[in-house]
């Protein structure tokens, strides 16, 4: 009797474990083959760098074989001719554009040179410090050092993205300072040689006059020059 009530439930647990087993082997083999319409891994590669420029595939390549843990620098510099557009005219200077001596005038054409240095992911944002000087080329002597946090964005692409906060300080005719913001792009023609362009919103405090114990002079500046960089992997 015991026999007989034992008998049937072995067959059953039996059954069961081979169902499962069969399942999961059936589900191991689906889960390693292959689907017969899979792209070559290989291929996809080569067809995706068919689309690129030489010098956005150096990049990456070189970006590939760099080690995660290696240094990054990239130093540049440029050069640059501008000229500004004034919002407050309280010294009576020249290049008035509307019908009194408070309204809109221009700054004199000016020549900037600029350095720097950033760290970062070399195809993406970087960090770093810029200082420029800029020297009048017409009218009175006029001296500005900018020194500068900035910001570079350098896709794969022959375009740089840049934007920067700075102090500039005026050297001459008088000493003060002020506030800027500026934003800008590069376009890189060879490898490490660009055309720049780049939009400047400053906020200059000036000295008394007898109407004013203090004077703000607004201006929104633009230069176009040429753009150089350096970088170095480590």
């Amino acid at each position: 009797m015991l026999l007989k009530r034992v008998l049937p439930r072995m067959e059953s647990l039996v059954r069961s474990l081979c169902a499962g087993l069969l399942v999961s082997l059936a589900i191991t083999s689906s889960g390693e083959a292959e689907p017969a319409g899979a792209p070559d891994a290989g291929a996809a590669a080569r067809a995706d760098g068919a689309g690129r420029g030489p010098r956005a595939s150096r990049r990456i390549d070189r970006e590939q074989r760099r080690d995660p843990a290696g240094d990054y620098l990239h130093a540049f510099g440029g050069l640059a001719l501008g000229r500004g557009l004034r919002f407050n005219n309280p010294y009576r200077l020249e290049r008035v554009l509307g019908d009194s001596p408070e309204s809109l005038s221009l700054s004199a054409t000016y020549i900037d040179f600029s350095l720097g240095v950033a760290q970062g992911d070399p195809s993406g944002l970087q960090h770093g410090v810029s200082a420029h000087l800029s020297t009048a080329l017409t009218g009175i002597r006029q001296e500005v050092l900018t020194p500068s946090y900035r910001l570079l964005y350098r896709p794969a692409s022959p375009w740089l993205w840049t934007g920067r906060f700075g102090i500039p300080v005026v050297l001459e005719p008088d000493v003060t300072a002020g506030v800027e913001l500026g934003a800008g792009g590069v376009w890189h023609f060879l490898a490490g040689l660009g055309f720049y362009a780049e939009l400047i919103g400053s906020l200059f405090f000036g000295a008394a006059t007898l109407d004013r114990d203090r004077t703000t002079i607004p201006m929104l500046s633009g230069q176009l020059g040429l753009w150089a960089d350096y970088e170095v992997f480590e």
